[in-house]
């Protein structure tokens, strides 16, 4: 579980005909959750989303057999610290997708941490409580900060925007509400024990 992921923040520049200098993240991660998994096979259909703060829509990345994930994530507008949230989940044809783990973070994008650097390294899944904070239960969620809270790091700040995120798109990580979290769900029974039930 010491494994760091990154992602690569590249290509920066000004976007055709804006005044607005732009981010592109070309992401690699390795998945390090599954060593929790007993049943990683019912992990094969996961996928990954990345969210940034201020962007408006998700960044699908594509997951690898070996659970893996790349992709990229194009025209972020630069010039503030931004937080991140990296969603592992799977989904069922009739029902919506059920999240397994939250990996929250954050990017700093000002000036003055860019430098002349041509890439920027991001910590992810560290779980370090600095840079990221990786989040598998509804009572984890509900520990975060809420809106209302004062925020010191962007940590913090991270965590109380993924909150509000999670909250406004109605997700759960205890999508049957019987105290097992989605991705222990997977991992004893797979992808079928998941989805049959929902909430009474």
């Amino acid at each position: 579980m010491s494994s760091a992921k990154w992602l690569l923040v590249l290509a920066l520049g000004g976007a055709c005909g804006a005044s607005e200098q732009e981010a592109g993240f070309e992401i690699a991660i390795p998945w390090i959750a599954a060593q929790e998994c007993q049943n990683s096979n019912g992990l094969a259909g996961m996928e990954a989303v990345l969210r940034v703060g201020d962007h408006t829509d998700e960044c699908a990345l594509s997951v690898n057999p070996d659970l893996t994930i790349h992709g990229s994530c194009e025209e972020i507008t630069v010039g503030i610290v931004r937080p991140l949230v990296l969603v592992y989940l799977l989904r069922d044809s009739m029902k919506p997708p059920a999240p397994l783990v939250y990996d929250i973070g954050w990017v700093d994008l000002r000036q003055q941490a860019l430098g002349d650097q041509a890439t920027v390294k991001v910590a992810l899944g560290k779980n370090d409580g600095i840079n990221s904070h990786m989040v598998y239960t509804p009572s984890e969620i509900n520990a975060l900060p809420g809106l209302q809270a004062t925020t010191i790091t962007n940590l913090e700040m991270a965590e109380q925007w993924a909150k509000d995120q999670i909250k406004i798109k109605g997700e759960t990580l205890d999508r049957d509400c019987d105290g097992i979290p989605n991705l222990t769900e997977v991992c004893v029974g797979g992808v079928s024990r998941l989805f049959e039930d929902e909430c009474p």
